[in-house]
């Protein structure tokens, strides 16, 4: 609804950018590899992960995880708004 709105309204002079990024996990190289700043969804699970916590998840490896490191949405951004 959002993306059908701006494109309604968005003024034909200027541009428009929208990012849609899965699950953000932790950095992969910026600040430092791991980085998070929060222990909530795919944060919690880094950390705990991490720290020794959980040594493995159950899955299918058929199975995608969504994650994409913060680190690289940040960039996307900056890179996606510099044009």
């Amino acid at each position: 609804m959002g993306e059908r709105t701006l494109r309604k309204r968005l003024n034909p002079n200027l541009s428009a950018l929208i990012i849609r990024p899965a699950i953000i996990g932790g950095a992969l190289s910026e600040p430092y590899p791991g980085w998070t700043d929060t222990i909530s969804a795919a944060g919690g699970l880094s950390v705990v992960g991490g720290i020794g916590i959980v040594n493995f998840i159950h899955g299918y490896e058929d199975n995608i995880a969504d994650l994409i490191p913060v680190d690289l949405v940040s960039n996307m951004i900056i890179v996606g708004t510099a044009v």
